[in-house]
């Protein structure tokens, strides 16, 4: 059996041929279509939570007790989804008890 150096030296010292320029090619833009993707995905992230910011939640829905408590519960399940820190969460039931 083949040490871990022997193998390492077969394989890098190898001539690279045309199929090896296609890999390095394919392997590069496959990276690039990752790396623009999980931009695209915290950038969705961050509007996502423009939208459900405390004001608009607040702001979109009358004063009742049972409004109240369908606020408390909607930003109840934004923290549990991680869209609001616990910090913000805070924040919105003193605003939504305060009004």
């Amino acid at each position: 059996m083949e040490g871990w150096w022997a193998i390492f030296k077969k394989f890098f010292h190898k001539k690279l041929t045309m199929n090896n320029y296609v890999l390095y090619i394919l392997v590069f833009f496959i990276l690039i279509f990752v790396i623009y993707m999980a931009f695209k995905a915290v950038r969705s992230n961050i509007a996502l939570r423009k939208d459900f910011e405390s004001d608009n939640l607040i702001k979109n829905s009358p004063n009742s007790d049972n409004d109240i408590l369908a606020k408390v519960k909607e930003a109840n399940e934004m923290k549990k989804k991680g869209i609001i820190t616990e910090e913000e969460f805070d924040n919105i039931k003193k605003k939504i008890l305060n009004n």
